[in-house]
């Protein structure tokens, strides 16, 4: 469904009688969900200016991870290395690291950050969290895990403008980070006993995350740069 608060109306934007739709995104005029009503899930764009609805990925593979801000659409098939990023106002399309196995991946600005678990490479045994600036084509290694588990970067990274927020194991930890890419520093937010972060999400100067501490059930925290 979608809720326009201007309007205050909700309307259901899909009607099928099989199949199941999931993770549906929405930015601006534009919402893009998982189908998998042909057997095998794909991703579908609907513009809600229009009205029109378009099978975005085809063929036997499903999609398995997808992601919508701004003026792109970024999404991974099964079995393809890389995203494949398309610009909604021109139609191009292109495959940004092209090269890696990509679990998750986030849009935002000129942005596409993603978390790589390289686990067969001898050098980033515990992830890699990398992010390509899609105009300029300039590439950052924003985390990597070192030489053990206790010393790793998990999930998916989140980001907004220059900041990517991204969570990063130490010791029996799991705490939560944000990375400038515009000066390339990074920045624990809390050194608070045995945290499990999880969940970073990131918009304007605010970071916020869920959060166990101490064997406490999982709690919503933010932090204001």
């Amino acid at each position: 469904f979608w809720h326009s608060f201007t309007l205050g109306a909700s309307t259901q934007l899909t009607s099928f009688a099989t199949g199941t739709r999931s993770d549906p995104r929405l930015s601006g005029s534009w919402v893009s969900y998982h189908d998998d009503q042909s057997g095998v899930r794909h991703l579908y764009l609907r513009n809600l200016g229009t009205g029109m609805t378009a099978q975005v990925t085809t063929g036997g593979a499903p999609v398995i991870w997808s992601h919508l801000a701004g003026d792109r659409l970024a999404w991974k098939q099964s079995g393809t290395m890389g995203a494949r990023v398309r610009t909604l106002s021109t139609g191009a399309e292109e495959t940004v690291f092209g090269n890696l196995a990509l679990e998750c991946f986030s849009l935002g600005g000129d942005w596409l950050v993603a978390f790589s678990n390289e686990g067969s490479l001898v050098f980033f045994p515990y992830g890699r969290i990398l992010a390509r600036n899609l105009v300029t084509g300039q590439e950052v290694v924003v985390a990597q895990g070192e030489a053990s588990p206790q010393d790793g970067v998990f999930g998916c990274p989140a980001v907004d403008g220059d900041t990517v927020a991204y969570t990063r194991a130490l010791g029996s930890s799991l705490f939560p980070f944000v990375h400038d890419l515009g000066t390339g520093v990074a920045t624990r937010l809390t050194y608070a006993f045995d945290t499990v972060a999880a969940d970073m999400r990131v918009s304007g100067d605010r970071v916020v995350w869920r959060d166990s501490r101490e064997g406490v059930p999982y709690q919503i925290w933010m932090h204001q740069r």
